[in-house]
């Protein structure tokens, strides 16, 4: 009985009408309400889906579609590509408010040949994909595929298709489609796993902390963010515009999952990810590790070495300040802490006893800091005696 179920499901689907678009279909413009209300319609009849109640969209859809309209009606909702009418997020009534039934009709081969099917139906294709679920989570009591797009073999770190079919016949739950990077110009590997290591390994140690553990080593073509960077300097890092291959680095310190992404073609740091939550080991929200002059711009002007008494004595001021929340002050005295790869300018305010980042440049480039602190009376003390306050 379970089989038929699936069986049934999977030849309605293959003899559904070519009305169904396909990815190649690049040309396909919705340019009104009414066109992306008809595409999801489309849509929702061909997965067996049964439109209830007022059909409303609008554009842009909701963050990160804001590329696509977003129809509702009843309770179905569709992203529908602006430029292309492909269904790149879909989700129906299916495992919502409904009752367990705890009846699996489908196997592995079953979801693949649904997955395919649904997936025409929202004008995608599993071309150059390759999966890595395909299986029932028994606490969900859903069918979880989940696949991950290739370019020349290489899977890439954050393009994905997930999927959630109902287990008793293959019913469509919902789908998300994420194949947003552009393909990398190069795909040359020149840099080995073990340099790869090494130069992770030295970035991290010299700009948060020593990495620990490493978990995997694996090439993949990512979008350089050099969060790193930026989450020092409290910011957020631009959007990527380009792709590379990197190695996809992971180890278990500072952080539970720390990964660091290295260019395979230049052995360059391209940035990474950590898992949330506290850090295994002492982090300092500024690293200020290489900084060999510090420039004191008030009254008078005051340079010291970093490396002197009252230099060390600056930078552990600052690494043992309390994180404040982003405010207006009146900063009265500037402090430059430069070094050999990285200069930070701070902005000192005597009166709101805050200071702040307020830039921070490194490799040709400048970050605008958001990073507030407290300050202490060791740090106060510091800046009066070479600023003449």
């Amino acid at each position: 009985m379970r089989k038929t179920l699936a069986y049934c499901q999977i030849a309605i689907l293959l003899v559904m009408q070519t009305a169904c678009l396909h990815a190649r279909a690049v040309d396909t413009r919705i340019s009104s309400a009414e066109e992306a209300i008809q595409r999801a319609l489309v849509f929702f009849r061909n997965v067996g889906w049964k439109p209830e109640g007022e059909a409303t969209a609008k554009f842009p859809g909701r963050k990160p579609l804001e590329y696509a309209w977003e129809v509702h009606m009843g309770k179905l909702t569709a992203y529908v590509d602006g430029k292309t009418g492909q269904i790149h997020n879909a989700s129906g009534v299916g495992a919502f408010g409904r009752q367990r039934v705890d009846i699996v009709g489908i196997s592995q081969s079953d979801a693949q040949r649904l997955a395919e099917n649904y997936l025409k139906a929202a004008g995608l294709s599993l071309a150059n994909t390759q999966v890595y679920r395909n299986e029932l989570d028994k606490e969900a009591d859903l069918w979880r595929l989940r696949f991950r797009r290739l370019h020349n073999g290489i899977p890439f770190r954050r393009d994905f298709i997930v999927m959630d079919l109902l287990p008793s016949d293959g019913s469509l739950d919902g789908l998300g489609y994420c194949f947003r990077s552009p393909a990398p110009k190069s795909s040359v590997k020149k840099v080995g796993k073990d340099k790869a290591i090494q130069n992770a390994s030295s970035y991290m140690a010299k700009l948060v902390s020593p990495t620990g553990k490493l978990l995997s080593a694996v090439l993949e073509i990512v979008q350089p963010n050099y969060a790193w960077e930026y989450i020092e300097a409290g910011a957020l890092p631009p959007k990527p515009t380009c792709s590379r291959l990197a190695w996809v680095l992971q180890f278990d310190a500072p952080w539970e999952v720390t990964e660091l992404w290295v260019d395979a073609e230049t052995e360059a740091v391209l940035g990474g990810d950590r898992s949330l939550g506290a850090s295994k080991a002492k982090v300092y929200s500024i690293s200020l590790l290489d900084v060999g002059t510090i420039t004191i711009k008030a009254k008078r002007q005051a340079r010291l070495s970093a490396n002197g008494e009252d230099g060390c004595a600056f930078i552990e001021a600052i690494h043992g300040l309390r994180v404040a929340k982003a405010s207006d002050c009146k900063v009265s005295i500037a402090l430059e802490f430069s070094g050999k790869e990285r200069t930070y300018t701070f902005g000192y305010s005597p009166t709101d006893h805050r200071l702040v980042l307020l830039e921070k440049r490194y490799s040709g480039k400048t970050i605008k800091g958001e990073a507030y602190w407290e300050t202490s009376k060791e740090f106060e003390d510091l800046v009066a005696k070479y600023a003449g306050t």
